[in-house]
């Protein structure tokens, strides 16, 4: 990571104080004439969202104002040697397209511990929408929303290595609209790189035939993929 981006990846730090039951950022806001008004947002935990491999993300409030984000909190003692810059890196790539990409609001952490804040979804993953067959148009949309935003990230150098249903994320099921999420398998490849993915973070059923050992030119030995779930549900899979 060059001075730019390890810039980049600072300027998105939050000021934080730990308390008990919740936890407080301190933030200035510029204002006219160039000063700066000091802003402070207490926030809690109010339930959990589900757990990954790299940890727990919980769903947290700000009772002032109603507002709601999640937390990923990522235990830095599981693997000592992992650069978790990587993704917040990539995070803070992507949020110039928001329609496209879960908002990234931000990091901050403690000696052994790593919490990156992001937006939160009523709706909740696409994994959890996808029990029954979608209708082919909804399929359809979200099979081009998706798209754009692979299109995007091949466009900046960066590859997602994990993408599947329950990393997708719902705004809306009507109209649709889904966002990419979960970088924490994603990683970065300039343009002058001869880098080959042979390395299986991804889950088996998504992952790149190359990366499972496969023939990618065989269609028999392609894995089942996250558009043949939207349009035929689990149950058929």
């Amino acid at each position: 990571m060059d001075k730019a981006q390890s810039d980049l990846v600072i300027s998105r730090k939050l000021e934080t104080k730990f308390f008990p039951d919740h936890v407080r950022h301190t933030s200035y806001v510029r204002e006219a004439k160039g000063r700066h008004k000091k802003k402070v947002e207490d926030w809690r935990n109010c339930g959990e969202l589900g757990k990954g491999g790299s940890g727990v993300v919980h769903k947290q409030i700000q009772e002032t104002t109603g507002r709601y984000r999640a937390v990923k909190t990522i235990d830095k003692r599981q693997d000592p040697e992992l650069d978790f810059s990587r993704e917040l890196l990539v995070m803070a790539i992507l949020e110039k397209h928001p329609l496209l990409f879960v908002r990234f609001l931000g990091w901050f952490e403690r000696p052994e511990t790593l919490y990156i804040a992001i937006e939160c979804f009523q709706e909740g993953d696409l994994a959890q929408h996808i029990d029954r067959p979608l209708p082919q148009e909804v399929a359809q949309n979200i099979s081009k929303q998706i798209l754009e935003g692979l299109k995007v990230m091949h466009q900046e150098g960066i590859a997602h290595r994990d993408l599947k249903p329950a990393n997708i994320f719902v705004v809306s099921m009507s109209p649709v609209w889904v966002k990419i999420g979960d970088f924490g398998a994603s990683k970065r490849i300039h343009a002058e790189s001869t880098t080959t993915f042979h390395t299986q973070v991804s889950t088996p059923l998504y992952g790149a035939p190359e990366v499972l050992g496969l023939d990618s030119s065989s269609p028999v030995a392609r894995p089942r993929t996250t558009r043949i779930l939207l349009i035929f549900g689990h149950s058929d899979v």
